[in-house]
């Protein structure tokens, strides 16, 4: 009994003070020190206790605790100021329990996790930490802290060959500039580029973004977005394939199927290819442009190779204030459909300021059975509805009678009238001329050929009613079937029905 005691004491002492002893397992060897080592017989055969000052070294990872039990030389249970350090580089892993096991090189760490990188840490309940692979797993809820940046999930994982967290399940970013509220999400420590993989909602103060998979760059505040992927801010909301953002110049850009929606306006825009800048309000689409004027009743839709918005500044007269409006213009085949309105021209422009409507570049008009030409129209709005329009150089107005017969009207210049969108009377100014083909129960009474400085029609029921000449110059009632060919036309007489849309649909095809 005596030598049984002499022999714990003479161990004791032999270990104590930095001692070191030295296994082999699967020709690995572990070394391990302590202030003091006790063999432990009630825990089982060769279970050493290690006490003060504990360090266990596995290959490239470094184990420190306040007290161990070291099982055959295979597994560690540690506890007190458990400090991990998995190799030569700077991540460090703290807790109060570990346990290891040196066949699988996994710790098991418990109680007031702390994993240190070198751009942030972690902390949460417990993690499991791969020293194979570098890369640990928290089931648990798990706060990162980096510079500005405090990252907070249910569960998640840390690669460190990548420095990349990776989180699962109400996941949220908060920075002093935004929030971020997503399902799944990496984040990469060094770069701090975070990546989103399921539904995430980005605010701020000056916008709000949602996609379900994408990326975004805490450093430049460059982010790209896709699968749903919308944002809002400034009365927009911008809608795409992909949509590339960035925050601190205000440049967004959209790919495929995009569409910006003035909300203010409610004017929507779509295309497949979208610039939109934030500083100047301004907003290119192009790819099959479309706009919209979103109308309870009627609304106009709108194509053209490129469609622009923006925000105009002039000048007061006699004055340093600037007054701003916004206006919308379209370049190049621009065709657009309103049941009681369409037309096709060059380019068009909108301002939002006096409500009138530019048509520019060879414009046809069709309103009902009438079609309006001219080198320059200017169309006047009001409360959503065309209520005068200009024609200027070359008017033209069209009617169609029947299959051969037309009632024309030409004149220098032209003003036409709407009430409700419908057209109900026009004041030709200079050089008018006509042909109308008066009728009698839907039976044609003549031909009426005339020339007039100026003149003024009338239309009832959206068709031609009367004409009044001022200033006549020639005049005469020709029978029925007097004239044909070309007498039946006016100089620069075209009929242009086979480019007028006739659904929405068709403003695609020019």
């Amino acid at each position: 009994m005596i030598y049984k005691y002499l022999k714990v004491i003479i161990v004791f002492l032999v270990s104590f003070g930095s001692s070191l002893s030295l296994f082999s397992q699967k020709e690995r060897i572990i070394d391990n020190r302590s202030d003091y080592i006790i063999y432990d017989q009630k825990k089982g055969p060769n279970v050493k206790k290690l006490m003060g000052n504990v360090a266990f070294q596995d290959s490239t990872t470094t184990m420190f605790c306040d007290s161990a039990y070291f099982y055959d030389n295979k597994d560690i249970d540690a506890y007190g100021n458990v400090r991990i350090y998995p190799d030569k580089g700077n991540t460090k892993l703290t807790g109060k329990v570990l346990h290891y096991k040196f066949e699988t090189r996994i710790a098991d760490i418990q109680e007031d996790v702390v994993l240190v990188d070198e751009k942030a840490t972690l902390r949460t309940a417990a993690i499991y930490y791969d020293m194979n692979t570098s890369v640990g797993y928290y089931p648990n809820k798990g706060v990162i802290t980096s510079e500005k940046n405090v990252i907070v999930s249910k569960s998640g994982s840390y690669n460190k060959n990548l420095r990349t967290f990776f989180f699962k399940d109400s996941v949220t970013v908060t920075n002093p500039s935004y929030l971020i509220e997503t399902d799944t999400m990496n984040y990469v420590t060094y770069s701090k580029v975070v990546e989103f993989q399921g539904p995430t909602l980005i605010t701020s103060k000056e916008d709000s973004i949602y996609c379900e998979k994408g990326w975004y760059d805490t450093n430049t505040d460059i982010s790209s977005f896709r699968k749903n992927a919308w944002l809002k801010g400034d009365g927009k909301i911008i809608k795409g394939d992909t949509l590339y953002y960035e925050k601190r110049i205000g440049l967004g850009k959209g790919f495929g199927n995009v569409e910006v929606w003035d909300t203010t306006q409610n004017v929507i825009i779509r295309g497949n290819l979208a610039t939109v800048n934030r500083k100047n309000q301004t907003a290119i689409v192009t790819k099959r442009a479309l706009l919209i004027q979103v109308d309870k009743k009627d609304s106009l839709f709108m194509h053209a190779d490129t469609i622009r918005t923006g925000i105009f500044t002039e000048l007061r007269k006699d004055s340093s204030a600037v007054d701003t409006f916004k206006f919308a213009r379209a370049y190049h085949h621009v065709k657009f459909f309103r049941p009681d309105l369409q037309g096709k021209c060059d380019s068009m422009h909108y301002s939002f300021r006096d409500s009138t409507m530019e048509f520019i570049g060879t414009p046809v008009l069709w309103t009902e059975k009438t079609q309006l030409t001219a080198h320059y129209i200017k169309a006047y709005i009001k409360n959503q509805r065309i209520d005068k329009m200009d024609m200027n150089n070359m008017a033209f107005i069209v009617s169609q009678v029947d299959t051969a017969h037309f009632d024309q009207i030409k004149g220098r210049n032209m003003t036409a009238f709407f009430n409700n969108n419908e057209l109900y009377k026009m004041i030709v100014k200079g050089n008018g001329q006509s042909i109308y083909f008066p009728l009698d129960r839907g039976e044609i009474q003549g031909t009426d050929k005339n020339e007039s400085s100026d003149i003024v029609i009338y239309f009832k029921n959206r068709t031609l009613d009367r004409i009044t000449y001022i200033n006549s110059v020639n005049g005469v009632m020709y029978p029925p079937d007097e004239l044909s060919g070309a007498d039946l036309f006016l100089k620069d007489f075209k009929w242009h029905a086979d480019k007028r849309p006739h659904k929405w649909t068709d403003i695609f095809n020019w």
